[in-house]
C-alpha cells in the first residue's frame, strides 16, 4: 500500500503529492489526488517519488499515461533522491519563458518534449 500525503500551496494554485513509500496502488492514488485537486482549482500537481523505491520507478509509465511529465530530480530531498513529475491543468506558452543559459534551454526542451 502506498503511503503518501498532499501538501497544498493555495496561493500558487499548486499541490504536491509526496510519496513516502510506493505500493501497487501508487498510480491510482496519485491520479485520484490529481483529479480531486484539479477539480478544486489546483493548476499544477507535482508527484514526488522516492528514487530508491523500486515500486516508485515502476509507476512512472502509468503516471505519464495519465498526463504527468518530467519535472526534475531533487537530490537528498527526504531520506534520498526524489523524482518530481508534474501535471499542468493550465496552458503554458513556452515562448514567454526567459532563460539565462544554454544548459537551462536544453533542460526546458527536454521537459517540453516529455510533456508531449
Amino acid at each position: 500500500t502506498t503511503e503518501a500525503r498532499v501538501v497544498l500551496d493555495p496561493p500558487r494554485h499548486l499541490a504536491t503529492v509526496v510519496v513516502d513509500r510506493a505500493g501497487a496502488d501508487l498510480v491510482e492514488l496519485v491520479d485520484r489526488h490529481r483529479r480531486d485537486l484539479c477539480a478544486a482549482g489546483t493548476e499544477v500537481v507535482y508527484a514526488e517519488l522516492p528514487l530508491g523505491d523500486p515500486a516508485a520507478a515502476d509507476a512512472v509509465d502509468g503516471l505519464v499515461e495519465r498526463g504527468f511529465f518530467y519535472g526534475g530530480v531533487v537530490p537528498e530531498l527526504r531520506d534520498g533522491d526524489v523524482l518530481r513529475l508534474q501535471y499542468l491543468d493550465v496552458d503554458v506558452d513556452p515562448s514567454v519563458i526567459q532563460l539565462y543559459s544554454d544548459e537551462a534551454r536544453r533542460l526546458l526542451e527536454l521537459t517540453l518534449a516529455d510533456r508531449r
